[in-house]
């Protein structure tokens, strides 16, 4: 008889009653970014046509590299904490214009993970969300936006 065990990251572990192996095997159902977006408290799927399909070329983008680079495949849980992060640092920079009229969020930041995953192959997940927020401090100085990350980051940790 085996006995199933299953861990956060939605990997269940199978141990035969009569060894000492363990299995691990990978769920099949991986959870899509529209899932995780949709299970976000005040997400408004209306505000921003190009957010959606943003966070879903970010997570491909990741997946990509990191299967090329032979990592394990993201788990739900670290995609969760990805898409989530993305969100958060979207709200922080949505309406804020870099000096020649692009977009903060998409262009600089957006661009900053781009670069970090595909040039230097950087592809964990503290990596992705350092990119995404590498320059918080210094743009949010002058704004009360800095006040709301702090207390979140306090909450949240």
């Amino acid at each position: 008889m085996a006995r199933t065990t299953k861990d956060t990251q939605g990997a269940r572990y199978e141990r035969s009653a009569d060894s000492e192996s363990v299995e691990l095997q990978q769920d099949e159902q991986q959870l899509s970014v529209e899932a995780i977006l949709g299970g976000i408290e005040g997400f408004d799927a209306n505000s921003d046509q190009n957010f959606r399909p943003f966070c879903g070329e970010i997570i491909d983008l990741l997946e990509r590299e990191r299967s090329e680079q032979n990592w394990p495949a993201i788990s739900n849980d670290e995609k969760i904490i990805i898409v989530c992060e993305i969100y958060r640092t979207y709200l922080e920079h949505k309406h804020r214009l870099r000096k020649d009229g692009s977009s903060y969020f998409y262009d600089h930041l957006g661009g900053t993970v781009r670069f970090l995953i595909e040039k230097t192959g950087l592809v964990g997940v503290s990596t992705v969300i350092s990119g995404f927020k590498h320059d918080n401090v210094e743009d949010l100085k002058d704004d009360e936006l800095i006040d709301q990350a702090m207390q979140q980051a306090r909450k949240d940790f």
